[in-house]
């Protein structure tokens, strides 16, 4: 029997849905599969701090609806119209 998914368990799909990461000669780095951001690190005894700031940048463009073509819901197409409607 399966059970459903917490939302924090949704969002770290999503977030992986939408990223690239890969450890490098140096370090470790997470980029979006868009090229809208990256980050990096020197070691991995970075990666906790990389991984948070990754998801900052993540969930910043994905309410604003960057990843609706990845992960579905509203585009940021959808987001500024409804912003217009509001201000009518």
């Amino acid at each position: 029997m399966s059970r459903e998914l917490t939302k924090k368990e949704i969002s770290m799909n999503q977030f992986d849905e939408c990223v690239d990461m890969k450890a490098t000669v140096n370090g470790f780095e997470i980029n979006c599969k868009l090229g809208l951001w990256g980050v990096s690190c020197q070691n991995l005894d970075g990666l906790y701090k990389l991984t948070k700031e990754a998801l900052h940048y993540w969930q910043q463009y994905a309410d604003d609806g960057e990843y609706s073509s990845i992960i579905g819901g509203k585009s940021v197409i959808d987001n500024l119209t409804n912003i217009d409607k509001q201000g009518e």
